[in-house]
């Protein structure tokens, strides 16, 4: 079953309502709402309470089992009854002035596959940009970069933007499969030697930050984290995952809705069954990301600090909000 999410934070921007077909007594209705993954008949009765209007959907299956999550204040009735046939590509219907039906129109699969695949593409642009931007250029001021986007600068500065923008590049259709959101796994046939390289290439970047951040501070760096990447990628049989949930022991995982709160898009490799590396495609403009970079900076950048200066630093409460703002920044209809 499909699931459509639609998040507002405050009002709704103005767009295109139902014309003269609503009611002139429901065009200023102002509804709150918070209805997380309902089907549509539950969705519809809340919009009925709300607004004082019959909002009920048809019989057909395709409408009554469609789910949403709406979360809206104060928002034009209008503005929401839009909304909601924009996305889910069903239609209002009419029947008198105070009752509306929600229904299936027959090019809604149709129209449901195009938004997708428009999503998809808008997607993978902008994994591209990213990349891109996190790549070092010719005559770019480091400095200004540095005051106005630590997560970029870092990617810039250590060479990691290089190395996973390189691996990247020579598989593009492991790139499009990242960047677009797209899950599934590669076997190591379908990789790029290039890609394979650059992993093992950004695995030698990481471990070499690591070694010189823990030896300034006289510890060493965590096994797990060595063992990891030390491991040359492809001496043995390949496999990357992309946009997966990522195990971490005693049934639990990290999911990819997690992960993509700084990245957008990446790949797990794996070598044997055993993590080998991931290729992620680092959201720079992410508040969290921003957060994370600057703990790391001041790490590189500061070795006479200890570990509990470094973290004592860190505003956990502006480091939550960072997480919030991204979440809440996602305005996309996700399945």
């Amino acid at each position: 079953m499909k699931k459509l999410i639609i998040f507002w934070a405050v009002v709704l921007l103005s767009v295109p309502v139902l014309g003269q077909e609503l009611a002139r007594k429901y065009l200023d209705t102002r509804i709150t709402l918070t209805e997380a993954a309902v089907a549509m008949p539950e969705l519809c009765k809340a919009l009925s309470e709300a607004s004082g209007a019959t909002i009920i959907p048809d019989e057909d299956w395709r409408v009554k089992e469609r789910q949403m999550t709406i979360y809206c204040h104060d928002a034009l009735l209008p503005h929401v009854m839009y909304s909601i046939v924009d996305v889910t590509r069903f239609m209002w219907n009419v029947k008198d002035e105070n009752t509306y039906v929600l229904t299936y129109r027959a090019d809604t699969d149709r129209l449901i596959g195009e938004t997708q695949r428009k999503g998809e593409a808008a997607k993978a642009d902008r994994g591209a940009a990213l990349v891109e931007n996190s790549m070092r250029h010719q005559g770019e001021d480091m400095n200004s970069l540095r005051k106005n986007n630590p997560a970029a600068y870092l990617m810039k500065s250590t060479g990691l933007g290089d190395a996973i923008g390189k691996s990247l590049k020579a598989s593009p259709q492991l790139f499009k499969s990242a960047a677009s959101g797209e899950k599934r796994v590669f076997s190591g046939d379908e990789i790029s030697p290039e890609t394979l390289s650059g992993i093992d290439e950004l695995n030698s970047l990481i471990l070499e930050l690591a070694n010189d951040v823990c030896s300034a501070r006289n510890v060493r760096v965590p096994g797990v984290l060595s063992d990891t990447l030390s491991k040359p990628v492809s001496r043995g049989n390949v496999e990357i995952e992309v946009n997966g949930d990522i195990p971490i022991g005693r049934d639990r995982k990290i999911t990819s809705e997690q992960i993509n709160t700084v990245c957008s898009g990446y790949a797990v490799v794996r070598t044997d069954g055993v993590i080998t590396g991931v290729l992620p495609i680092v959201n720079t403009n992410s508040e969290i990301t921003k957060n994370l970079a600057e703990v790391a900076l001041d790490l590189i950048e500061n070795p006479g600090k200890s570990f509990d200066e470094v973290f004592a630093g860190l505003d956990v409460n502006a480091f939550m909000g960072a997480i919030g703002r991204d979440l809440m920044s996602v305005n996309n209809v996700y399945k």
